[in-house]
């Protein structure tokens, strides 16, 4: 059924009459020619501002803006095992062809997609950084975000498309899109895997919970960021999450889990809200910075890009799930104890043990990221085997280096694309193994 359906596959549906009716009446600020400026008060005459430009990336899509980029783009479809439809974006390796490196899968975080990785320019965006040495690039999009929200026999509008938790990202989407790297490329277990925030949760969970497949299929895994446990969580996220099973229930009970879950409903919000003014931009600036980390690279030119890609939709379960990390609970989806003794013979959901994962792994953290910080990274590191940690851990000591600046701060290709590329220099030329002293990081 599923290999038929491929065949079947549409082109991404055409954004909807009520969001173009919507979008019409917008601010003027987001009509101009200009939409970024280097400073919130240029916003202010941002129309008539040689000071401020037009940049593809607050306007359009992400296969627009590699294009724009200089680069050659791929869309690929995948269909899990469950029919989810998911697309991925590939920037192939035209440039250095006779460099025979590594396909990289650079897995996006929560409501996030591949856009994360190449909205900036080339020296910057770490697809580009990657693509210009040679790595053929691979963009994941996981179930409900953005680019990926079709299925072989659901629609969006269906809820039972938006039944799927953490779980089937990691044993169902990353497989999957693992699979189409390697039939594309014909380099099975060569792919190295890069994933951000809840990239990296999911990324586990397909490690920990397959690890012998995994290690057939990973080379390298690197967790920017990571969550598994989040227990000491500074951000407000932490008051949230004790919350969430009590907010998941009102969705559920009037109905409104595609109103909430839907990425065209949720960017349209933000577009709306943050784009709105100068004022109000510079308002969920701050309120950004507070979930994510009091001071950042990002600079007042990206917050339309950051705005016009965020959110990018997911489930409620999604999220329901993921707060169980900050109760510091990685485990399957918890339905409930009479549920779960159905599903999973017990009252409560089977623990994801990161102690069983066999690929090769470098956990990067930053001290001031507010999310997914230094002692919450410590304590995952203490809970894998010391064998697949051979580079250690990666600390980021820098006061304005935030949760989200592993992908958008101005200073991202020294700190962080730079050291991981003179790691995988060293993948190339040697086995890997344990090593305590390591100076390429």
């Amino acid at each position: 059924m599923l290999l038929g359906a491929q065949c079947l596959i549409s082109t991404m549906q055409s954004i909807s009459l009520i969001v173009l009716v919507i979008s019409g009446v917008l601010s003027d600020m987001r009509n101009q020619k200009n939409n970024v400026c280097p400073t919130f008060e240029d916003y202010f005459t941002i129309e008539n501002n040689p000071r401020c430009w037009f940049d593809i990336a607050a306007a359009s899509d992400v296969v627009t803006i590699i294009q724009s980029r200089g680069y050659p783009v791929e869309v690929h479809k995948v269909i899990t095992e469950d029919g989810y439809i998911l697309t991925m974006h590939r920037i192939p390796n035209t440039r250095h062809p006779r460099r025979k490196r590594y396909p990289i899968f650079l897995q996006h975080g929560l409501i996030a997609t591949s856009a994360n990785f190449a909205t900036q320019s080339r020296n910057v965006s770490m697809a580009f950084i990657l693509s210009d040495a040679g790595y053929d690039i691979w963009m994941g999009n996981y179930r409900g975000t953005t680019y990926s929200q079709e299925h072989v026999r659901l629609t969006v509008r269906d809820n039972e498309y938006w039944n799927h938790s953490l779980d089937h990202l990691g044993l169902m989407d990353i497989p999957a899109m693992l699979n189409k790297i390697a039939e594309v490329t014909g380099k099975k277990g060569e792919t190295i895997v890069i994933g951000h925030s809840l990239g990296t949760t999911i990324s586990m969970i397909y490690a920990s919970a397959r690890p012998e497949e995994a290690r057939r299929n990973i080379k390298f895994m690197v967790l920017l960021a990571p969550a598994a446990t989040l227990t000491n969580m500074i951000s407000p996220f932490r008051i949230l999450a004790p919350l969430s099973e009590a907010i998941l229930d009102v969705v559920v009970s009037n109905d409104l889990i595609r109103v909430v879950s839907s990425p065209n409903i949720s960017n349209l919000y933000s577009r709306t809200l943050c784009l709105d003014s100068p004022i109000v931009l510079k308002r969920c600036e701050q309120i950004f910075n507070i979930f994510y980390g009091p001071y950042s690279q990002m600079g007042a030119e990206l917050l339309p890009v950051f705005f016009w890609h965020l959110p990018a939709g997911t489930s409620v379960k999604v999220i329901r799930h993921a707060a169980d990390l900050v109760l510091g609970k990685f485990h399957m989806y918890d339905n409930g104890a009479k549920i779960n003794e159905r599903i999973y013979g017990s009252k409560s959901p089977p623990v994801y043990n990161t102690k069983n994962i066999r690929v090769p792994t470098l956990i990067m953290y930053a001290v001031n990221d507010w999310a997914c910080g230094k002692k919450d990274a410590l304590v995952l590191a203490s809970h894998m085997s010391p064998e697949v940690l051979p580079f250690g851990i990666a600390e980021i000591d820098i006061k304005d280096f935030n949760h989200m600046d592993f992908l958008y701060g101005s200073g991202v290709k020294k700190i962080v694309t730079d050291r991981l590329m003179r790691l995988f220099d060293t993948l190339h030329k040697l086995p890997i193994k344990r090593t305590q002293n390591v100076p390429i990081l």
